[in-house]
């Protein structure tokens, strides 16, 4: 198997498993806080110090999609093959929720306008961005599951019967 296919594959299962991480932290810290009370937690994302992670998650996912098409076509002819086909299909997966589920109701919540008052239908769309994230985040680590089973697992070894053999 080629080094750089390998480093590759392993590259890819960190980032994988970096966005999956990053993720379960916006649920633990950033999510959980905004939902507590919405709007008056809305504060944290719209206050003179807001805190914006969109740095991150413009460029990150987009780095871990390159190093899946690098994988894929370094890892075409070899074991890793189908490892890396499967965990990129889940990875896929994540985001198609990404763009259907989450980023939609992310928006209706984190577009709403800071107030002292508290709002019940709020805090349940809140409720819901925290479920797709939390759903999004379980697909990512699935994926990296999937690639790190790749790397543990022997490859089949292909069996020949007599009967199949060519003279």
């Amino acid at each position: 198997m080629n080094l750089v296919a390998k480093g590759v594959y392993i590259v890819l299962i960190g980032l994988t498993f970096m966005q999956a991480g990053a993720s379960l932290f916006a649920i633990m810290v950033n999510i959980s806080s905004l939902i507590d009370a919405p709007p008056a937690s809305l504060i944290t994302v719209q206050g003179p110090y807001a805190f914006n992670p969109d740095v991150f998650w413009d460029i990150f996912p987009t780095l871990v999609l390159i190093a899946l098409l690098l994988a894929i076509f370094l890892n075409w002819k070899n074991a890793l093959r189908k490892w890396v086909l499967m965990g990129g299909f889940v990875w896929m997966i994540s985001g198609i929720v990404v763009f259907t589920l989450l980023s939609p109701v992310q928006t209706e919540f984190l577009s709403a306008e800071f107030s002292n008052t508290f709002s019940q239908s709020l805090k349940i769309i809140g409720e819901k961005w925290r479920d797709y994230s939390v759903l999004f985040m379980i697909l990512s680590a699935l994926s990296g599951f999937i690639y790190l089973v790749g790397l543990i697992k022997k490859p089949e070894k292909t069996e020949y019967r007599v009967d199949q053999m060519d003279d």
